[in-house]
């Protein structure tokens, strides 16, 4: 049933993409052709927003009116760190007039790809400190499958999630008697900061358009 599900999506996702470029067909695609669109966001940092204002770009141009897909570094159900190949793989998958969403660290690999004529990359990032906030709420009571979800709740309060969320947890921890099920050394969570670095080198590229979070909300 899964396969028939995405192989349904599929098929309703590439008959809306021809319908796009029959609309816009008397629009000229760029020199290089048309790019697909990235939406690059560290996570509780504003990911649907950019995604809403990509899916905009769909009703001047022939872009996708729904995403197509969303990839993370980490499987947010097992806390699996995902290999460089799988991380490849996905980007090459990804096809003019695509609108797509990642938690995509800024690796040699992704950046050869990213940074070049077919995709137009924009990254956006939030305030740390808000970027803790939101994660303990959302590990806390909005995503019950997330890894890290029993034992935020095993916690005795709000202060203690935060702490969890800025300081993150040593692998010793993770096998404490009696901690969470699911945890194990192979789990990574480190302190906000070191969850933030691999992101760093977006900002550096010249190709990503970089927004900060705070200036879509607070610059209405």
């Amino acid at each position: 049933m899964p396969n028939l599900r995405h192989t349904l999506r599929q098929t309703v996702y590439q008959a809306e993409k021809l319908a796009q470029r029959v609309k816009f067909a008397s629009l000229p695609a760029p020199a290089d052709g048309w790019p697909a669109l990235l939406g690059i966001s560290f996570p509780k940092s504003g990911t649907h927003l950019l995604d809403q204002i990509l899916l905009g770009f769909s009703a001047v141009a022939p872009f996708s009116r729904r995403l197509h897909s969303f990839y993370a570094q980490y499987d947010g159900y097992t806390g699996r760190k995902r290999s460089s190949a799988e991380t490849v793989a996905w980007l090459e998958s990804l096809r003019p007039l695509d609108i797509t969403s990642a938690h995509l660290f800024s690796s040699p690999e992704a950046i050869q790809r990213v940074c070049a004529p077919a995709f137009v990359p924009y990254f956006i990032f939030r305030d740390p400190r808000d970027v803790v906030v939101s994660h303990v709420f959302y590990v806390t009571d909005m995503e019950p499958s997330h890894v890290h979800h029993a034992y935020y709740q095993s916690l005795p309060d709000f202060d203690a999630r935060l702490k969890t969320s800025i300081l993150g947890l040593p692998p010793f921890d993770y096998a404490k008697p009696g901690s969470a099920q699911g945890f194990s050394q192979q789990v990574e969570f480190p302190d906000i900061a070191k969850r933030f670095e691999p992101y760093m080198g977006w900002l550096d590229r010249p190709e990503v358009l970089s927004i900060h979070f705070e200036d879509l909300v607070n610059n209405r």
